[in-house]
């Protein structure tokens, strides 16, 4: 096992820069997710960890080594592909077994040997443990084409798991799956994780995923790191606007609100202005454009009188344990000129709680919590 340091990693294709000033270490035994959307950076990020990309300034150090013009065979890294990468012409046992066979290498003079480790029991009864922890030791005759999707990606696991490296290097191995082979895989991982205590590199796009797996979680956007912090930092004190809307689901509804000089939110879809205290508005400036922020199961039905928010309901959700509500947000009738700016309004209610397409709901906002970001940098600058 081993940490993971980076530093000041950076990554030029062509005219394209991909990866800007990326620092960020991975404790020994930790499990670090990288999330984000597509074309941020995270899989190149993890290539580039692996060996299998060059980086273009930075370094990459494992247990305090700069490893950055160590082939990949060199690191002691396993990687799992998305695309599960097995040998079709093998069996499952082959296909666990094959690092195994190829791991020890030997130098004598200019010349290379990749031998057959001499201890053929070893690795047979490393292939053995591997298929009993993974539930595969009744599937070591087949071939790939024999096994399901979900079996062929524990058999990937199984293969890094089987070389038994420093780190585990993971990319979006679950996107292939079913959603509900998803979630059981997923726990899977993370209890294989748990007891093998190896560091992990996970990357995926799906926020469901990074939330429930990862110690901590590195949010990515345009090549840079938004913020790095456990999952329920995450999603209680975003950094930013982005990450506040990129955790959660569904997402954190967003628009422009001014803070006036009696302390009061102000907006043109705001019916009653918010009441903030003293202490939430002690650093805002009055009349400084500012951007509000409330997650979904934070907007609570009220009567159209009583409502900071009037909506038309567009979409009702029955999930069974809760209900989602997709709305057009009305301004109030001095703003009919007003556009919308950001997402339509989203709420997370009781499933005891009826909506009908079309009709208008009012809503309020508990200022207990609710979110203030400053509209040009997107930095947050009040959170609960």
């Amino acid at each position: 096992m081993a940490s993971v340091d980076l530093r000041a990693v950076s990554k030029v294709f062509e005219q394209t820069q991909v990866l800007h000033d990326i620092n960020l270490t991975v404790e020994d035994g930790e499990f670090m997710v990288l999330v984000g959307p597509s074309g941020c950076g995270k899989s190149t990020l993890l290539r580039i960890i692996a060996g299998l990309e060059s980086v273009s300034s930075g370094e990459i150090r494992l247990e305090n080594t700069c490893v950055n013009h160590l082939p990949p065979k060199a690191r002691d890294i396993a990687m799992v592909f998305q695309s599960y990468a097995l040998y079709p012409h093998m069996t499952v046992y082959d296909n666990l077994a094959f690092g195994l066979r190829r791991q020890q290498q030997y130098r004598l003079g200019e010349k290379f040997f990749c031998g057959l480790m001499s201890n053929r029991r070893a690795v047979d009864q490393r292939v053995q443990e591997v298929a009993l922890t993974l539930q595969l030791e009744n599937l070591l005759t087949r071939k790939p084409k024999e096994l399901s999707g979900g079996q062929k990606q524990r058999v990937a696991l199984g293969r890094a798991m089987a070389r038994n490296p420093k780190v585990f290097l993971m990319d979006e191995p679950l996107s292939n799956l079913d959603a509900q082979l998803r979630g059981a895989t997923r726990s899977q991982i993370v209890q294989l994780q748990k007891k093998l205590q190896t560091t992990t590199v996970y990357v995926t796009h799906d926020q469901t995923e990074a939330m429930t797996m990862g110690t901590r979680i590195a949010v990515l956007r345009g090549g840079k790191i938004q913020q790095v912090d456990t999952p329920l930092n995450l999603y209680l004190r975003p950094a930013n606007r982005f990450v506040a809307g990129f955790i959660g689901s569904p997402s954190m509804n967003f628009f422009p609100v001014l803070v006036d000089e009696e302390g009061l939110l102000q907006g043109p879809w705001l019916w009653q202005p918010i009441a903030l205290s003293e202490q939430q508005r002690h650093n805002l400036m009055p009349k400084r454009p500012l951007t509000l922020g409330i997650r979904p199961e934070h907007v609570c039905p009220a009567s159209l009188s009583a409502a900071h928010i009037q909506a038309i309901v567009q979409v009702v959700e029955a999930l069974g344990c809760e209900t989602n509500v997709v709305m057009e947000i009305q301004p109030r009738p001095d703003q009919q000129n007003s556009k919308q700016d950001g997402q339509p309004l989203q709420a997370k209610v009781s499933p005891n709680v009826h909506f009908s397409v079309n009709a208008i709901a009012g809503w309020v906002i508990d200022p207990a919590n609710l979110y203030l970001f400053d509209q040009e940098s997107g930095d947050v600058l009040m959170h609960p």
